[in-house]
């Protein structure tokens, strides 16, 4: 699935204009909601170890970082994801974090080398 398809999903809308997130919403699943209108395109793409759509994702940091943009691109990489625990607290999820919780270990290594470059370019 390319990067652009899962930003599509989650912003499609049915006949009646309701977005996945409206859905959530009006039916109280509010961390739903949350999860949809926050989660970035490599935040899942992480989450499911798809490498496919994490390179042209993080070859953009490439170019945000030869452009000197090193904030847009730390933004990115670090584009995080909050989570509500059963005992209330509020756990801020980056990419790398939850491809490491999956065990996505090419995407791990994947994420750590752009990390790598944020800090030596």
């Amino acid at each position: 699935m390319r990067p652009w398809a899962i930003a599509a999903l989650v912003n499609a809308a049915d006949l009646f204009g309701k977005t996945p997130a409206s859905q959530a919403r009006s039916r109280g699943h509010f961390q739903i909601e949350k999860l949809l209108t926050k989660a970035l395109p490599l935040y899942i793409a992480a989450s499911q170890g798809n490498i496919e759509i994490m390179k042209p994702l993080l070859d953009a940091v490439s170019t945000l970082l030869a452009d000197g943009k090193r904030k847009e691109a730390r933004e990115v990489l670090y584009s995080a994801c909050e989570v509500k625990e059963e005992v209330g607290t509020l756990m801020v999820i980056t990419p790398l974090r939850i491809a490491a919780i999956n065990r996505h270990d090419k995407a791990v290594n994947l994420l750590l080398e752009k990390i790598r470059k944020l800090f030596i370019t």
